[in-house]
């Protein structure tokens, strides 16, 4: 090779992008035998081998992790149409999975509700499913779970697959090299975070939560910390076992990671003393600690939530990688909410701030008393001196129960169907029954007398502490007031009688203030002290049949409810600007193909503190209402049956509620009739302020 050679390459290369200027660089060089070398090989090659450098990039092994299938609708309430749409999905994902053959164990429901908050729904099975009826059949069961919704999107996915096709380690727990690197200090030392990386964990931004024995919840609107860390754990491997029917997480050996969730929150600025099995605090940054001083017992670890490496639920067993930001938050908040609606019997060793996050989570309709009615619940009431509850029933009973221990303290037998109760003291009470009498009970006798009689069915009534007088109204077209001071019979009892336009439907006391509603939308109005006649005549500003009516605790109106799904906010002063502030509004109520659903408004309890109100409806809702600033501040999560009763005990923390159906649709199989009763967070009644807007500058 001679310099200045002109170096001429084959027309096929020439034709190969970029050769004129590979000829030129050949050229600078006096390259002429430019042949010699592979034709299609680019400079870099060379450059490489005359520098040694190998190839160092390994093969890519992708290993599916989940299988999924999901569609977008228009947003719809129907349950029928969504069990068709999940059908649907179910035979694609299965035609998916057998194509690829995969069969896996976790199932997960993905929702979208029409405000596009995104629910997601696991359950892991005993044995692997692919066929689309096993897909259907659990999915199905997830669905029915968050009935009644309104959705827009439904996803269904299969993960945790046998490994025989997808490749995947059989074991998912077994630790690989990742995990060493990401372990950070292996001889222990982990007071120090700068190696951690931001997606260990998943940070929330509105809670932090710390549980342990006392359930100790601080509730702050920022996370105390800018940077997410992990929980280097002094040990090398986890697993899950039963004990118990509770899932325990035991670790052993060193140089195993764990996250640790609790609703999509993390404990952060911990270690685990594999001497003790707790954990210890470690201050970060300004010395401040989210875990208690005190230790935690191994209590915490059989209920917390735990991703064990990173990516696999200790609860469930369901496995979302660190990427899954939202998922995961959602599957936390899951168990999170199941955690506290089992706990919900204890609320009262709750801190106050815990109560706030639950209702926040608005899970659970409150416990269940044990020895309910055998049939439908008419009404129930607080004792206005105790946590004592009374409840009539049309299997001719009256129950006594001390609703703060769920214990049955005394039962009464009629000759009829019981409509309606209310205490007189903690020691005894009034019956109303259809046998057209009116009966007074001695809970601590167990005794019973009757203290008088109408001549129809007798359906509601009520005592009067200022006037001492029971009031009494009934299917005869009457009201009538006993003095239950005196000896027992009508002619030493009763005090007065009263007719009325048509049958007695709802009466309400405030005071000496008496409201009674009857058939024909008619309201009247009394002073117990003259009830000679009404001092109002009015007819019902609602356009359907009265079911209810209670009186404002102030005294100064009352609340009408109506077959048709509507409250009446009325008032008892006739001025013109008094009269201008009443109003009424739709309620329990739902829009299904275009039209409305309407639901009877049979129940309404006034909160004794606050003056805010529940309603609760054959849909099975109790919404809570600020009726001063017209707004609904709470809606409870929806009970079995129909709302039949509702009832403040008498400072405001306990609410009792009757799931009953009431045969508004004629006879048909229904759920058990049941007595919850919840307990009441100050979030959930108390009327929010005002806010107004700045004047002008």
């Amino acid at each position: 090779m001679s310099l200045g050679t002109t170096v001429r390459l084959p027309l096929s290369y020439q034709r190969r992008p970029h050769v004129q200027i590979q000829e030129t660089i050949f050229s600078a060089f006096e390259v002429k035998d430019a042949y010699v070398f592979p034709p299609q090989t680019p400079l870099d090659f060379f450059l490489a081998v005359g520098l040694g450098i190998g190839r160092t990039d390994s093969p890519q092994v992708r290993c599916r992790k989940s299988i999924s299938n999901e569609r977008t609708f228009s947003t719809t309430e129907d349950g029928a149409l969504l069990y068709k749409r999940l059908a649907e999905l179910a035979e694609m994902l299965s035609m998916d999975m057998q194509k690829e053959g995969l069969c896996g164990r976790t199932l997960t429901l993905k929702l979208k509700t029409a405000s596009f908050e995104v629910r997601t729904r696991a359950v892991t099975l005993q044995s692997y499913i692919s066929s689309s009826e096993d897909i259907l059949k659990h999915a199905s069961k997830l669905l029915k779970a968050e009935l009644p919704i309104s959705v827009r999107l439904i996803g269904l996915r299969v993960s945790q697959f046998n490994g025989e096709k997808s490749g995947a380690t059989l074991d998912p727990t077994q630790k690989t090299i990742t995990n060493f690197i990401n372990s950070g200090d292996t001889k222990g030392n982990y007071n120090s975070f700068a190696d951690v990386t931001d997606h260990d964990f998943i940070s929330d931004t509105e809670t932090d939560l710390s549980i342990d024995s006392r359930q100790k919840f601080q509730h702050d609107w920022t996370y105390p910390f800018d940077d997410n860390h992990s929980l280097d754990v002094d040990q090398r491997s986890c697993s899950v076992r039963k004990n118990d029917g509770e899932e325990e997480v035991q670790t052993f050996g060193k140089d195993a990671s764990i996250s640790y969730c609790s609703g999509g929150t993390e404990v952060l600025g911990s270690t685990f003393s594999s001497s003790s099995g707790q954990f210890e605090d470690i201050n970060v940054n300004d010395g401040s600690n989210l875990l208690e001083d005190e230790r935690l017992n191994s209590s915490f670890q059989e209920k917390t939530m735990l991703w064990l490496n990173d990516y696999k639920c200790s609860l469930c067993g369901i496995e979302m990688p660190p990427s899954f930001v939202e998922e995961r938050l959602e599957h936390s908040d899951y168990h999170l909410a199941e955690k506290l609606q089992k706990e919900e019997s204890r609320t009262h060793q709750r801190t106050s701030v815990l109560s706030q996050r639950m209702s926040s989570v608005g899970v659970g309709v409150g416990r269940e008393l044990s020895n309910p009615p055998l049939d439908g619940i008419s009404n129930l009431r607080f004792s206005n001196h105790s946590d004592l509850l009374l409840v009539s029933s049309w299997d001719k009973s009256v129950r006594l129960y001390d609703a703060t221990a769920n214990i049955l303290r005394s039962q009464f037998l009629h000759s009829g169907p019981v409509l309606d109760c209310c205490f007189h003291d903690d020691s005894s009470g009034f019956s109303a029954s259809s046998d057209n009498t009116v009966r007074r009970l001695v809970f601590s006798s167990n005794k019973e007398d009757i203290l008088g009689t109408h001549d129809a069915p007798v359906r509601c009534l009520d005592y009067s502490y200022a006037a001492g007088q029971l009031v009494t109204g009934s299917w005869d077209k009457t009201i009538k007031c006993w003095d239950p001071r005196g000896a027992s019979g009508q002619h030493h009892t009763l005090v007065g009688t009263y007719p009325q336009p048509e049958r007695v439907y709802s009466l309400s006391l405030v005071g000496h203030r008496l409201v009674v509603a009857t058939a024909g939308r008619h309201v009247n109005v009394y002073d117990l002290r003259n009830m000679s006649q009404p001092e109002q005549r009015r007819e019902s500003s609602l356009k359907y049949q009265t079911r209810c009516v209670r009186c404002y605790p102030n005294g100064t109106g009352y609340a009408l409810s109506s077959v048709e799904g509507r409250v009446a906010m009325e008032f008892f002063d006739l001025s013109e600007p008094s009269q201008a502030k009443k109003y009424a509004f739709k309620c329990h109520r739902k829009s299904e193909a275009g039209r409305d659903i309407v639901y009877p408004v049979n129940a309404m309890a006034f909160h004794p503190i606050y003056g805010t109100f529940a309603t609760g409806g054959c849909d099975g809702y109790v919404n809570v209402w600020d009726g001063s600033n017209k707004k609904r501040l709470y809606q409870y999560s929806k009970y079995p049956s129909s709302i039949a009763a509702l009832s403040f005990s008498r400072d405001g923390r306990l609410l009792a509620v009757a799931s009953s159906y009431t045969f508004e649709d004629g006879p048909k199989p229904h759920e058990q009739d049941a007595i919850y009763v919840r307990s009441v967070n100050e979030i959930e009644v108390k009327p929010k302020p005002k806010v107004y807007a700045n004047p002008p500058a």
